[in-house]
């Protein structure tokens, strides 16, 4: 939608805002690290490996080298959960006896609000020198073709338009001209 928005014409930038991108969050519990002697550099290693994106293996023959890779990517809190951390006594350690494993966001201080709900914002701001109303005009043409492209949980909504008091201004700049060559004909 950034990138639809942006190609308007009229449009100089476009910010996404109160949004973050969905993270699993890991919250560690102190009193349990020290219970099974586990350093903060044993869970980052642990998680780093998790994530790592590394060649798998090769397929080769005399003119060619292909790279095999796997996404060993963890999404979601559950995939992390029996993620063993290491081995005290004789038995695994796993995250979840160390940390509190979530499904969150990347920032948790960031929240939109629109009208008091939370909302991702679009912001847009004009090119310098582009006529104002014009630019909102092709946006409003272009909003219901946006719409159609993403989920329709989505609800879009322009919540904040400073061309209505423009467009008054202009109208009543108008009215007033009418009167006055009204007045100076007779």
């Amino acid at each position: 939608m950034q990138q639809a928005l942006s190609q308007i014409e009229g449009v100089g930038q476009v910010e996404i805002r109160g949004s973050s991108l969905p993270a699993v969050r890991v919250e560690l519990n102190p009193l349990a690290l020290f219970k099974y002697g586990i350093g903060l550099e044993d869970i980052r290693a642990a998680l780093a490996s998790a994530n790592a994106r590394s060649p798998k293996g090769m397929i080769e023959d005399s003119d060619h080298r292909f790279q095999l890779y796997v996404n060993d990517q963890v999404n979601h809190a559950e995939d992390y959960r029996q993620l063993m951390i290491a081995y005290r006594k004789g038995a695994p350690v796993r995250l979840t006896d160390v940390a509190e494993i979530k499904d969150s966001v990347e920032n948790v201080r960031t929240m939109g609000l629109a009208d008091g709900e939370p909302a991702v914002l679009v912001i847009l701001r004009r090119q310098p020198g582009a006529n104002i109303i014009e630019t909102v005009d092709r946006v409003k043409a272009v909003l219901p073709q946006l719409e159609a492209t993403i989920p329709s949980a989505i609800k879009v909504e322009l919540n904040l338009d400073r061309t209505t008091t423009i467009r008054r201004s202009l109208h009543e700049v108008e009215r007033t001209l009418v009167i006055a060559i009204c007045l100076v004909r007779r």
